[in-house]
């Protein structure tokens, strides 16, 4: 019953609501579609107008509101589910929008508070940081580029570093400090034990391998630290109070510090920085030849002790930093025993005290407190420490001058030495050590060999360090009055004074340095100079054993000495041959009218000459700004010309800043005379030229005048003959047409260069064909023969034809020259001012004389660094 009651119910509304969408529908009203709500719907018995409910259509029904058709199809687009699903979407789609805006927006000023919160953070290390692989990619192009910068990644600039290919010890050496660092982070018990092993056997291995007994070690990477720690320790030891009561104590009686006038730069000013004393307490004792004067520090030491002063500590050197001499140890040890005076040792060396013999000149080196090891340079073992090695008695004064520490991470720092000395022995140490000294001895001994008619100064060796000097041949008295003490190593061959010293030797060296280093790289040489001396020339191999250009410890082998002491042996022939002319060569230069010497004492050549034209010669005193200018565009032009044929001359300049020309280095075949002739020969047609153009300037000066004065003249005589009515505008006009003026020939000048003529040009057109006329010879007529005869004899060459009484011609060309080759003179001839060279059967070209090769197969061109002369040799 209640479901037939519920099925009625229904059935009725269905029927009313049936009957109310009816009513609705007039004549005059849209039609409207109604909708049954589909089976199975939860709002059954809601119809649907136009998918409006009937809630929303019952109350304009009820009030019968009248629609117009406009208001219909609004409702009905209204009211469409279709468009309501697009709304929808699209203010979904809208919502989306806005929400990526506002979360953007919100980003923004979230980034925008960061980077005003970390403005002070460096670039790179802001963020969450980088990855490994990117930070390796990093140290990489660092390592492959020298050059390398992460914010410019174009890799077309970048420089490419060179490599070295490393030794076992080397790489042993490198990995070391990794393992050393996960050490660290051991239990500390466990790493005070294991840091404390390596301490004691690495001191102990040094302290018997350098034959110094009951040693303690401080290991340090700075290279001057630990003489800062020996300086301290000694100032304790002297003021036992200085650890409480400070620089009061040092105030009544101040301490000083003597060192080595050898020392390295600075070192003693360093030292009194860092440790806080002031330079009064420096003291620089003097040196001969490199080696400290004892007497002079005794005299200093008790004028010292008079004023009120304690002298502290003595630097001394086994292998001066340049010089690589030793002092003399056995004296400074007794006198710093007397004044009770601590002596620290520092050199290259003390290397040679872990040879199987002791020399003779550091049997003393044991006595004394201290000394510095660098074993990274001896072994080129990279990145270990430096090692100074001191015997002290009292402990608490060590860790004072902080010579010890309580750190037991900081004592790690020689884990790397210790692996490498138990991976290398005492086999390897050694053999390093003496190959070392074992090709610096074989250099020197044969260098003392070489022939020269000058000398070759060359120092005592005192161990792995070689210093000579090319110079001109002393006087015996003056070698025979050097100092020759074989104890203190202080005899050298042949030592000049000071005063003997030529800024000229000085610049020989210098390129006999430059040279040697460019042609044989694996020999490294220095050009140093030494107090008294001079500029020298040093090769030690210890110090520059450990490279960026080495691949090996044993990179420089027997054929590189041989190389080495040919090549040098070359060159000093050269040098022989340059200094010998040199005289000669000033005589033929002021024995020119147009020719004088120029002072360039640091040109390494034979000299140099400047060529004044005959117009200014008796002005040089007082020479004008105009001479001037002249002189050196000669000159200039005179050097160009001359380096098209032999790249041993070049442009110089003197102190006045006038230029002038700089002849090379020669050999003992070139002909002096010759190669000067051809340096005037070529001033002389640069003086002609400069002649003839300035002439032909005044000439084409004057014929544009005069042409120009010819056609001014013509005009007139044509206006004259015209009459003037002719020049009237209008009336000129009536007149020509009633009585047309002749035809003239167009009439102008043409200026003939050859001749220096000014001519009509009215034949011209008339035939209408130009006659030239010959050009004249301006190039200077080829000289046949030696061009040594241009030139006047020296005045010693007028001495000699004076005294002999007569001569033939044969003699004047050859009476004073230095030694020739064995073949013949080629035949040379001047065409525009520079030689060109006649050849006979060989297919070399005509002046091309500085790619000549003698018999003997030598160049005859030997070219130099770019700062130095070059070598010619003329034939």
């Amino acid at each position: 019953m209640a479901d037939e009651e519920k099925g009625q119910t229904a059935s009725n509304n269905q029927g009313v609501d049936e009957v109310v969408a009816v009513a609705a529908v007039g004549p005059s009203s849209p039609s409207v579609d109604v909708q049954t709500p589909a089976s199975g719907s939860k709002e059954i018995g809601t119809p649907m107008v136009n998918g409006v409910s009937d809630q929303v259509v019952r109350p304009i029904i009820a009030n019968d509101v009248p629609m117009t058709g406009v208001e219909a199809g609004f409702y009905r687009l209204l009211m469409n589910p279709l468009m309501m699903n697009q709304m929808q979407e699209s203010v979904d789609r809208s919502n989306e929008i806005l929400d990526d805006l506002m979360r953007k927006m919100r980003d923004e000023r979230e980034q925008t508070r960061k980077r005003q919160l970390s403005a002070h953070i460096p670039v790179a290390l802001q963020g969450s940081g980088r990855e490994l692989k990117d930070i390796i990619k990093l140290v990489e192009s660092f390592i492959m580029f020298e050059n390398y910068d992460p914010e410019q990644p174009d890799e077309t600039n970048l420089i490419k570093a060179t490599s070295r290919r490393l030794t076992e010890s080397s790489e042993l050496a490198i990995i070391s400090h990794s393992i050393a660092a996960y050490v660290s982070m051991l239990d500390a018990q466990h790493l005070k034990h294991l840091a404390t092993k390596v301490v004691i056997e690495v001191t102990s291995w040094l302290s018997k391998i350098f034959r110094f007994p009951e040693a303690t070690a401080h290991f340090h990477e700075e290279e001057k630290e630990g003489l800062v720690r020996i300086c301290q320790l000694a100032i304790h030891k002297r003021y036992p109070k200085y650890a409480t009561d400070g620089y009061e104590v040092l105030y009544p009686r101040p301490p000083v510090i003597y060192i080595s006038a050898s020392a390295k730069h600075n070192l003693g000013v360093y030292l009194c920085h860092t440790i806080g004393l002031p330079l009064t307490c420096l003291c620089t004792v003097p040196c001969q030849l490199g080696v400290m004067d004892v007497a002079a520090l005794q005299k200093l030491v008790e004028d010292d002790h008079s004023c009120g002063k304690t002298p502290v500590i003595v630097i001394a050197y086994a292998g001066t930093p340049l010089a690589g001499r030793v002092d003399n140890l056995t004296e400074l040890h007794e006198l710093c025993q007397r004044f009770n005076i601590w002596l620290h040792l520092e050199g290259s060396s003390l290397s040679m005290l872990a040879s199987s013999s002791t020399p003779s000149f550091l049997n003393s080196a044991a006595l004394c407190n201290s000394m510095t090891l660098n074993l990274c340079a001896w072994l080129a073992l990279p990145s270990v420490p430096f090692v100074t090695l001191f015997r002290s008695p009292d402990v608490i004064l060590t860790r004072t001058a902080g010579l010890s520490t309580f750190n037991v991470r900081y004592k790690l720092n020689c884990m790397s030495l210790w692996m490498c000395l138990l991976h290398l022995g005492f086999d390897k140490i050694f053999a390093r050590l003496l190959y070392h000294s074992h090709i610096a001895k074989t250099i020197h001994e044969n260098i003392q060999k070489i022939e020269t008619t000058n000398e070759i100064m060359v120092f005592e060796f005192q161990g792995p360090c070689v210093i000579f000097r090319y110079q001109t041949k002393s006087d015996k008295g003056a070698a025979s009055s050097a100092q020759n003490d074989t104890e203190t190593g202080s005899s050298i061959k042949a030592h000049p004074g000071e005063s003997d010293r030529d800024p000229y030797f000085d610049t020989l060296n210098i390129w006999l340095a430059e040279t040697l280093k460019r042609e044989i790289p694996e020999v490294h040489v220095t050009a140093v100079d030494i107090e008294k001396i001079g500029l020298c020339i040093r090769f030690a191999p210890l110090e520059t054993s450990y490279t960026l250009n080495s691949s090996t410890i044993f990179k420089t082998t027997n054929d590189d000495i041989d190389q080495f002491l040919d090549c040098l042996d070359h060159h000093v022939r050269i040098l022989d041959a340059t200094v010998g002319m040199r005289k000669e060569f000033q005589e033929i230069v002021e024995s020119q009218d147009n020719m004088h010497i120029v002072n360039l004492p640091t040109w390494a050549g034979l000299g140099a000459v400047q060529y004044v034209p005959d117009v200014w010669l008796d002005k040089l005193d007082d020479l004008p700004q105009q001479g001037k200018n002249e002189i050196n565009t000669i000159n200039h032009q005179m050097v160009n010309h001359l380096k098209s044929t032999d790249s041993a001359f070049s442009l110089g300049q003197s102190e006045s800043g006038m230029y002038c020309v700089r002849f090379g280095l020669v050999t003992m075949e070139t002909d002096l005379e010759e190669l000067i002739a051809i340096v005037y020969a070529a001033g002389k047609d640069v003086e002609e030229s400069s002649k003839f153009l300035e002439t032909m300037s005044d000439i084409v000066k004057q014929g544009i005048e005069k042409a120009a004065e010819d056609l001014e003249k013509e005009n007139q005589e044509k206006l004259i003959q015209e009459g003037l009515l002719r020049q009237v505008p209008l009336v000129g006009s009536l007149i020509n047409w009633w009585s047309p003026p002749p035809k003239d020939a167009i009439k102008g000048r043409t200026f003939n260069l050859a001749s220096g003529k000014i001519l009509s040009t009215e034949e011209t057109y008339k035939s209408h064909i130009q006659i030239l006329e010959s050009a004249p010879e301006l190039s200077p007529k080829v000289r046949d023969g030696p061009m040594k005869m241009v030139l006047k004899p020296s005045r010693s060459r007028d001495r000699q034809l004076s005294s002999s009484g007569s001569f033939t011609k044969q003699e004047v060309g050859q009476g004073d020259e230095p030694a020739v080759s064995n073949h013949p003179e080629k035949p040379l001839a001047v065409v525009d001012g520079l030689p060109v060279s006649v050849p006979s059967n060989d297919r070399r070209e005509e002046g091309d004389m500085s790619n000549a090769i003698s018999e003997s197969g030598e160049p005859a061109a030997v070219s130099a660094a770019t700062s130095s002369p070059e070598v010619t040799d003329l034939k």
